[in-house]
């Protein structure tokens, strides 16, 4: 299957509501398949049945939809004849070695599918597909690899507490978890994402929330999903 490490951990998060990447499922190894191996070992069959269903529906869907077929070389799209009148709205979820090619194609004249993207742009356009992208993309994929060792190491989990006394008198204390402002990952700094993030927004691009707890945040992002919200 053409996923990502990202659309591959929030497949699995939307379906199980299971975090892939969490270490007890590294014990065979770190990539997809071995974690993917670990847990078919660790969780109930129920689990891992909804997972392959959900999977193999997936893997259908993206075989079989009408005027699309998979090209096994690239795992990329490919479109036959375009997409005809009948066609009906399809969602799509975009990984993110594409995603800016599909957004602006006309500034990737090498790329050898450049054709195809350029049809996909236009079904975004004739509102034939509804575009979709993790939120990952623009918090921790907007950090280069050399950097995440020094900003995840200098993160912090912000909890706040509050307490008060109820009608009853009872004292009651709350506790609430979450990422440190501080620690907020800006698209300022980084201004050749902030174009294709811009750029995808007004094409037609929704941004899929991954909640996690304490986990890094994007002000410019959390703005454009709550406005959908």
């Amino acid at each position: 299957m053409n996923f990502s490490n990202a659309s591959f951990q929030q497949f699995i998060y939307n379906v199980c509501k299971i975090d892939i990447y969490n270490s007890k499922y590294d014990i065979f190894g770190n990539s997809k398949a071995n974690r993917l191996r670990a847990f078919w070992q660790i969780e109930s069959d129920k689990t891992v049945g909804i997972l392959i269903n959900e999977m193999l529906a997936y893997w259908r869907t993206n075989r079989k939809i009408n005027a699309i077929e998979i090209n096994y070389k690239t795992s990329a799209p490919t479109f036959r004849s375009g997409l005809n009148n009948n066609f009906k709205k399809m969602k799509m979820f975009f990984d993110s070695n594409v995603w800016q090619i599909v957004t602006l194609p006309f500034e990737f004249p090498d790329e050898p599918l450049i054709a195809d993207f350029f049809k996909i742009n236009q079904a975004i356009k004739d509102k034939k597909i509804e575009p979709f992208l993790s939120e990952t993309i623009f918090t921790i994929e907007a950090i280069r690899k050399i950097e995440r060792k020094e900003v995840f190491s200098s993160t912090s989990l912000k909890c706040n507490s509050e307490e008060k006394e109820t009608e009853s008198g009872e004292i009651v204390q709350n506790f609430t978890f979450g990422p440190d402002e501080k620690d907020a990952i800006s698209l300022t700094d980084k201004p050749i994402l902030k174009k294709y993030f811009d750029e995808a927004i007004k094409l037609g691009f929704r941004i899929v929330r991954f909640p996690r707890i304490g986990g890094l945040v994007n002000p410019e992002v959390e703005t454009i999903i709550k406005k959908v919200e």
